[in-house]
């Protein structure tokens, strides 16, 4: 290996499986002069050429033929090799990083970006891997000194004691303390640390090691936020530090939102890891000050409510004893003029930390006695501690139909009988409020004390039954429901559908995207296959969009055929998170199949309609032939006017075919987007100029829409005669869109504003804006007037949210 001590280069070793990607990362690294780079493409070669410990690091690829990267780390760590390792990969997924990482690599570096600064950033990983184990190799020697130091003062301890005969009894007094106070401390339910005014770790209790894998003597005693490294992966400061500089307003947006109480300030974040896995915690610090009323130090209840979240909660059980270690000792010896001082310091340490807890506290004897009692429980039970400490018992608090349950489990646990380490019981508060409490107690081993915690559930429980109920509800509606409704989970697969969605598909698939295929069907009425991978489910959950109105026609698992209208949408979290999809199926094969029939139907009636209406005609052409032929004759006067008579109903009949002939064909050709621009241009050239101010609108309507503007326009020839321009507006309201008509004609009087729009009303026949209001109705949309006499017509359509775009 190179020599830490002199300019020798870092000897590197590098696997990877692309020859090119080895060549360049040589020339990289070797351009520096701090490095000596092999390359090696066989990962199988690897394990015994770095067992001959030739190299000061490891670079390897992840993915590889032969043998994938974590698998050769796992197998030199096996051996017994620390060699720096470093994976150097393509591969961005967070459970590869984790695994990595947890099975001993230095450093995980993903491929891509710059090549320089890709390439300067992997060389500082090396020599950071690098210089970390040559520090630890050095650590390992000055602890070897230490020990022949430390055999040295063995040997001189028989000399020594009977000086320090004073000094052990002090220190016994003060372990007594501290083992009785951190008793209370491990008692706590939530997970609970605490730390001096420079910042070191002074308490670790049991609930904390079980949160985060890390015992107290891996911790206590050290700074430099330790303990912000265990839950966000990077030492900064964490509500505990804020709350000890008093620095709360100034935490660069960590915390959204923090609850100040007096000096404590409350927390909840969903950016901090557990053990690796990501967790929702709620946490609770404040300070506590010495006798003299400087600051010694703040304490932090942190409590993992992720299981609430999810209506399921733990509490952990906390035993633990404080483990004397040998630089505690030395501390002692060194500091055996101020062991007293130590004594009322750390009395009134573990007194702040029993104060500050986040959950309230009492103590009482086997005789049930309340001997002490914190701030939290005072608000808890409406009592001050005065009132309580000495004076009453907890069955003063206790239900009376939980008392005797409560008492049983009293007296078992000093019994050593088995005893539920938490449990519920209805508490009553002194306005007489009752409410749900989590119990936890242990006993405090010399005295035999209890230490209960306790912690409102009150809201919780509600919130449980209220979710209870909804979901009674949703199964309720998902079971009445008359379309299809599935549901599914991150991975796309389906997780549940209702009864009527396994009416549609005739079975209840559970398959994820991959599986997929069993699915048969096509886009109607074009006909084209679905792909496994280009379902709409498939889109929401990859792409994260919306689809609707999607018209396919699928091969059932009964056998049948069916179509159906397909709507997927993605069901996405705060966090951007897909959580899953939610598909909604509608069996329109009976109404397509009505929609057929009808179309032939109204076929057929056009057909016969067309028919008799020529037929018709020819009639009436032949009535007006004979009727001109007896007017050739100079019939007398009264004839000649009964002849105009058959003439004039001859030509309104010829104005029903017409109108029988524009009314039959709204509704026919189906609704489509209309751009109101090129529904205006055959009006161009009428005499009347058209100022259209609705550019790039468009609207879903019957392709006759030219001929309601028509139809207006005709209005305002015929009615408006003086009106010299026709200006076309647009304007949003409330989603919907309102076009307006308006001329500069006479207007329309009130009392004919609803009367225009009835069949034959008016002059020349009053087809015309009938046909207008049964035109837009097709598609849902309204025409009404709502001019001013004497200041022009004004006609406002209305077209809902929805049936309406620019663009």
């Amino acid at each position: 290996m190179s020599d830490p001590g002199t300019s020798t280069p870092i000897r590197i070793l590098y696997i990877d499986d692309e020859p090119a990607l080895l060549d360049l990362t040589k020339l990289f690294l070797e351009e520096t002069g701090n490095f000596a780079v092999d390359i090696l493409e066989d990962s199988l070669e690897a394990m015994e050429i770095i067992m001959a410990g030739a190299y000061d690091a490891v670079v390897s690829d992840y993915q590889m033929p032969s043998k994938d990267g974590i698998t050769l780390l796992k197998e030199i760590r096996a051996a017994g090799s620390t060699v720096p390792f470093i994976i150097f990969t393509g591969k961005g997924r967070e459970d590869i990083v984790i695994e990595a990482l947890n099975n001993g690599a230095d450093f995980y570096l993903q491929k891509g970006g710059n090549p320089r600064a890709q390439f300067a950033e992997l060389a500082h990983q090396i020599q950071s891997a690098v210089a970390s184990r040559r520090a630890e190799k050095r650590i390992a020697e000055s602890l070897d000194e230490l020990n022949a130091v430390y055999e040295q003062l063995t040997a001189n301890e028989e000399e020594l004691r009977a000086s320090f005969d004073e000094l052990a009894i002090r220190e016994q007094e003060i372990r007594r303390s501290e083992r009785r106070l951190s008793d209370i401390i491990n008692f706590l339910p939530d997970a609970t640390f605490a730390i001096d005014a420079e910042g070191t770790i002074i308490a670790w209790n049991k609930a904390i090691e079980e949160m985060t894998g890390i015992e107290a003597e891996e911790v206590l005693g050290k700074g430099n936020y330790e303990y912000s490294l265990l839950f966000y992966g990077e030492r900064r400061p964490i509500l505990i530090d804020y709350i000890l500089k008093g620095e709360l307003d100034n935490t660069d947006g960590q915390y959204p939102e923090i609850r100040k109480n007096g000096e404590s300030a409350i927390i909840e974040t969903a950016s901090a890891r557990t053990k690796g896995e990501k967790r929702v915690l709620w946490a609770t610090a404040s300070r506590f000050y010495d006798d003299t009323g400087e600051v010694a130090g703040a304490i932090e209840s942190i409590r993992d409510v992720t299981e609430q979240r999810n209506q399921e909660r733990e509490l952990l059980s906390m035993h633990e004893e404080l483990a004397s270690t040998e630089e505690e000792i030395r501390q002692h010896l060194d500091e055996a003029i101020t062991a007293q001082e130590k004594f009322r310091k750390s009395e009134e340490r573990y007194r702040g930390i029993f104060e500050n807890a986040g959950s309230a506290l009492t103590i009482f004897g086997q005789d049930l006695t309340i001997l002490k009692v914190n701030s939290r429980f005072e608000k808890l039970s409406g009592y001050t501690a005065a009132e309580i400490e000495g004076k009453l018992t907890p069955t003063a608090f206790i239900h009376p139909e939980d008392v005797d349950r409560v008492l049983e489990y009293h007296q078992a646990r000093h019994q050593n009988g088995e005893v539920p380490l938490s449990y519920e019981f209805r508490f009553i508060r002194r306005n007489g409020e009752e409410r749900i409490i989590l119990i936890s107690i242990g006993i405090l081993p010399e005295e035999r004390l209890s230490i209960a915690s306790l912690v409102d559930i009150t809201e919780w429980r509600r919130a449980e039954e209220e979710l209870m109920i909804r979901e009674k509800i949703l199964s309720k509606i998902m079971e009445i429901l008359p379309i299809g409704l599935w549901f599914a989970d991150s991975e796309g697969k389906l997780t549940m559908g209702n009864p009527a969605g396994v009416a549609i598909w005739g079975g209840e698939p559970h398959v994820g995207i991959e599986e997929y295929g069993i699915f048969k069907a096509r886009r109607y009425p074009s006909g084209e296959e679905i792909a496994p991978d280009d379902w709409a489910l498939a889109h929401s959950i990859r792409d994260r969009v919306t689809i609707t109105d999607e018209l396919l026609e699928i091969d059932c698992f009964d056998g049948k055929k069916r179509l159906i209208y397909n709507y997927t949408a993605p069901v996405i979290l705060d966090d951007g998170t897909v959580k899953g999809a939610i598909v909604v199926n509608r069996d329109v094969t009976g109404e397509k199949q009505a929609e057929e029939e009808i179309r032939l139907s109204n076929k057929k009636i056009r057909l016969l309609s067309g028919i008799t209406r020529h037929d018709v005609r020819n009639q009436m052409m032949v009535m007006q032939g004979y009727i001109e032929l007896i007017k050739e004759e100079k019939p007398d006067r009264l004839i000649a006017d009964y002849l105009q008579n058959i003439l004039q109903s001859i030509e309104q009949i010829e104005t029903y075919f017409e109108f029988m002939k524009e009314y039959e064909k709204i509704g026919t050709a189906g609704a489509e987007w209309q751009e109101i621009s090129a529904s205006l241009e055959p009006l161009a050239g009428s005499g009347i100029p058209i100022i259209n101010t609705c550019r790039n609108l468009s609207i879903i309507a019957d392709p006759l829409l030219t001929k309601v503007f028509s139809n207006l326009l005709d209005n305002t020839i015929r009615h408006a005669e003086e009106a010299t321009e026709i200006t076309i507006s647009c304007e949003e309201r409330n989603g919907n869109l309102r076009i307006i008509w308006e001329d500069d004609g006479p207007g329309i009087p009130d009392e004919m504003k609803e009367r225009i729009f009835d069949y034959k009303y008016g002059k020349n026949g009053g087809y015309g804006l009938y046909l207008v209001r049964e035109i837009l109705a097709i598609t849902g949309i309204t025409i009404h007037e709502e001019g001013i006499t004497g200041k022009g017509a004004r006609f406002v359509i209305a077209v809902p949210a929805g049936r309406w775009k620019i663009g």
